[in-house]
């Protein structure tokens, strides 16, 4: 778990909790993120009971982003966005802006020209399913993301995947790297 404050906002990111979401002890924050695979086999009934505990979390504002185990989200995403509830933001391959602070993320399998980051936005916050390549990635990060984030420098990028580097930071420049996986299996 990470939290840090950004423009006078706290925010909390987590990910990869695979189903045991209920032994964590989520501090009331503004943002809270969970950065994907909050399933393990990511089938509808794990995703209700995930989005049951994660809207009653003390969170102004609740990000979702899926990650490769939510799978369903990509073969299904009418059906996923209709289990969700209505103070979960599911964010993805877009940019919003939450108490002055511009929220981009990326989808698990995103293709650069059909996403928002060929147009190089500025982000505060950048939250993607793998890592850039060369940060925490054990060298199976993105190459494209790398470069994306290169050249944009959000002030955080929180990803997750790499279970190994599960709570590490990396800063680059104005940038902090995080890799918001809570266990580290």
């Amino acid at each position: 778990m990470f939290r840090t404050i950004i423009n006078t906002q706290s925010v909390v990111a987590i990910s990869d909790t695979h189903g045991r979401h209920r032994s964590l002890q989520i501090p009331r924050t503004d943002i809270l993120i969970h950065a994907g695979d909050a399933c393990t086999d990511g089938n509808m009934d794990e995703l209700k009971v995930f989005f049951d505990w994660y809207a009653g979390l003390p969170a102004r504002y609740k990000i979702f982003v899926p990650g490769n185990h939510d799978l369903i989200f990509e073969l299904e995403p009418d059906s996923c966005g209709a289990i969700i509830p209505a103070n979960v933001i599911w964010l993805n391959n877009a940019v919003i802006k939450i108490a002055g602070i511009t929220v981009g993320a990326l989808p698990p399998h995103f293709h650069w020209i059909d996403s928002f980051a060929h147009a190089g936005d500025s982000l505060d916050i950048l939250i993607t399913h793998a890592p850039p390549y060369g940060i925490l990635d054990r060298n199976t990060g993105c190459r494209e993301l790398s470069a994306y984030v290169m050249n944009t420098q959000p002030r955080f990028h929180f990803f997750r995947h790499i279970h190994e580097e599960a709570g590490k930071i990396h800063r680059i420049g104005g940038s902090s790297f995080v890799n918001a996986c809570v266990f580290n299996e």
